[in-house]
């Protein structure tokens, strides 16, 4: 059986200097080289993807021997202001379930150190840090804002969110704390509420971005859960629009992404579904995706609504 010994964190770029591109590779008995891309770090907006140039690496994060996994979701943004894109993630192992967050103003040198680290504040372990947004600023400041996700935060593990206004230097207490136990509809326990993170979006065209919150509890329902926090100050901590998934089991929000489809000047929602259905001779995981409309009135009903895939069970599609 292999034997986890350590993670890397690798940033390449495409020459001539027009991208960068973060990977995480976990190295088993030296052998399994890459084991999962994490995703696509656009710095350089104004310049093509040169798909033929060759990967240069420019730094390396060597974590330590008992780490397996690294959050790093809905990246680019900004959070001290320096006009610079900055580099925030967490990492943990699997006798650890919350990470502290690193923070680097702008992508380090070889031999750089955190900026700053966000410990694990008291009373909110359960899975601090294993979904960070930082791509958009909330409360209107002119800078990007953190927020973590506290996925199995409380008895219940009804989930939490923290968010971090932007500054020189963030302070070690969130500025704002909110609890998922009401957010559950029917109950709470097992909701999940911050397992995904986005703040990329404006969904009532105020020009202060927004926050969706993903959650894909609760227990033994797994409707899928996406709530909309509106950006302001003060910052509301009472959800502007839930959505909610319509049957049971549908995860309504497992994927999730916001933009403006329709050039009306309001970001919009996309979600998708999956369900397992009962086809008769074998079980389908059955696809489907929503467009929720932004705009000054926001509304929980579609304004599209398609199957888009379904595929037997066990045929290798990962949810």
């Amino acid at each position: 059986m292999s034997i986890l010994t350590k993670t890397q964190i690798n940033f390449r770029r495409l020459t001539p200097n027009t991208a960068e591109i973060c990977s995480l590779r976990t190295l088993v008995n030296s052998s399994l080289k890459i084991a999962l891309l994490i995703g696509i770090i656009t710095l350089a907006c104004s310049t093509r993807l040169q798909a033929q140039a060759d990967l240069q690496e420019i730094v390396r994060f060597d974590l330590p021997g008992n780490v397996s996994w690294a959050s790093i979701a809905d990246t680019g943004g900004d959070i001290n202001g320096d006009g610079r894109p900055d580099l925030v993630f967490g990492y943990w192992g699997d006798d650890d379930p919350n990470t502290a967050i690193h923070i680097y103003h702008s992508i380090p040198d070889s031999n750089a150190v955190p900026d700053q680290i966000l410990p694990v504040p008291a009373y909110m372990g359960g899975g601090f840090g294993r979904s960070i947004a930082y791509a958009g600023d909330l409360n209107g400041d002119g800078i990007d804002d953190l927020v973590v996700g506290i996925k199995y935060y409380g008895l219940i593990h009804q989930g939490a969110i923290a968010i971090y206004w932007g500054g020189e230097t963030l302070s070690e207490q969130p500025d704002v704390f909110i609890d998922g136990e009401p957010f559950g509809d029917t109950q709470s326990w097992d909701l999940y509420f911050g397992q995904n993170l986005i703040t990329h979006c404006d969904v009532n065209g105020d020009g202060i971005n927004d926050l969706l919150v993903y959650a894909e509890g609760p227990q033994w329902e797994q409707w899928g859960n996406v709530y909309v926090f509106l950006g302001g100050m003060p910052f509301s901590t009472t959800p502007a629009l839930q959505i909610r998934g319509s049957q049971i089991y549908e995860h309504l929000g497992w994927q999730m992404e916001s933009g403006d489809i329709n050039a009306d000047g309001y970001d919009d929602i996309i979600l998708c579904s999956s369900r397992f259905i009962d086809s008769g001779t074998n079980q389908e995981l059955d696809f489907e995706l929503k467009i929720y409309a932004g705009g000054i009135n926001l509304s929980n009903i579609p304004v599209y609504d398609a199957h888009v895939a379904s595929t037997a069970s066990g045929s290798g599609i990962i949810r």
